[in-house]
């Protein structure tokens, strides 16, 4: 009959979807520190091709044009014009190693240490 299968499907589908809308909840402010940590090493030894590589510079160094940030302050770092991003990344992932809450979400530790690593107003930054 239609009802104990819909019931079957109710039994599956609901604990999926309510572990899906958990899971997305807690990454909405992005992988953790330890998450970024992972995703950044698998694209390291993938020689920084790829998706890994990709999201590690996507979280680890923050662009103002992100839809991230459209409704918040200019970020607070100024990265020189001549640094290359792959540099940028690895200044950020070595700091992030370091970082003292592996738990914390990277949208916050990472501009965190873009500001500390490139203050702007320095002479040579933009």
């Amino acid at each position: 009959s239609f009802y104990p299968g819909i019931w079957r499907l109710l039994r599956v589908a609901v604990p999926v979807f309510l572990a899906l809308f958990v899971s997305s909840r807690s990454l909405a402010g992005g992988p953790s520190v330890s998450q970024l940590l992972a995703v950044c090493d698998r694209g390291f030894a993938q020689g920084n091709k790829g998706p890994d590589a990709a999201a590690c510079e996507w979280y680890a160094v923050p662009c103002a044009c992100s839809s991230r940030y459209a409704n918040a302050e200019p970020p607070a770092w100024c990265i020189p014009a001549s640094e290359v991003p792959d540099q940028t990344v690895r200044r950020v992932v070595a700091e992030l190693r370091r970082y003292p809450n592996p738990a914390q979400d990277s949208d916050s530790a990472a501009p965190a240490i873009l500001a500390k690593l490139y203050p702007c107003g320095i002479l040579g930054a933009e």
